[in-house]
């Protein structure tokens, strides 16, 4: 999809060029749009907006460096964008636009439609024991080989690929230790090829104790003595 832009852009003439602003829409995961919006005759980002049938969606900023962007010559690549959009105003199979922010003017991508789903697929957060974080997935169908994608404050932290024949599914992700802080984070569960969230968990995560630090807080704790 890169490329066939790319090579748009190129064949036009250079007074058309300086005009058009150039993008493209490359996946929706989770609620999260991901893609490219440049200016093609200023480095400065842009702010952008996305809509669906004249719905606003969500709104971000183009200000991500991509390498794929800086080696095909886009500014110095700093215009891939990520954007949140409510999963409430979506509808699977409509057309997504993506707009300047500033005067909705269209920018210049392929055609992208919400992807639809055949079947229906749920996740539920269970225990957090440690950094250990277990969780269930549920389908209408059998799950099949899918790649499920958690996140915290947008950001990915790991991914957990589940194959199996059956309609339900017991599996655990290791949480890292930065989310381990005592501070309350919400975990959103997603799937590849999936446009919604499919489970979210709001939680505090407590830091693990070494040994020196769990005799420490041990003495804290009441403790049964036998005499």
């Amino acid at each position: 999809m890169f490329k066939k832009t790319l090579k748009k852009i190129k064949n036009d003439s250079p007074e058309k060029t300086k005009k058009e602003i150039e993008g493209s829409i490359d996946h929706l995961d989770s609620g999260i749009l991901s893609g490219w919006a440049a200016n093609m005759n200023t480095n400065a980002p842009i702010d952008i907006a996305v809509y669906s049938g004249g719905v606003l969606l969500g709104s971000g900023k183009a200000n991500i460096f991509r390498d794929d962007l800086l080696k095909n010559d886009i500014h110095q690549g700093y215009h891939g964008f990520k954007v949140n959009l409510d999963q409430d105003l979506m509808i699977e199979g409509a057309k997504l636009e993506v707009k300047t922010l500033v005067d909705s003017t269209l920018i210049n991508t392929k055609p992208y439609l919400i992807p639809k789903l055949n079947q229906i697929f749920k996740v539920f957060i269970g225990n957090v024991v440690g950094n250990r974080l277990d969780f269930t997935i549920e389908s209408d169908k059998p799950i099949g080989n899918k790649t499920l994608v958690f996140s915290s404050e947008s950001e990915v932290f790991t991914e957990k690929e589940v194959n199996i024949n059956g309609l339900r599914c017991e599996e655990y992700i290791y949480l890292p230790a930065e989310l381990l802080d005592n501070q309350t984070h919400l975990i959103e569960v997603g799937m590849k090829g999936c446009a919604r969230i499919l489970g979210v968990l709001n939680v505090q995560l407590k830091p693990i104790l070494t040994p020196w630090e769990y005799l420490k807080e041990s003495y804290k704790q009441p403790r049964a003595v036998q005499c």
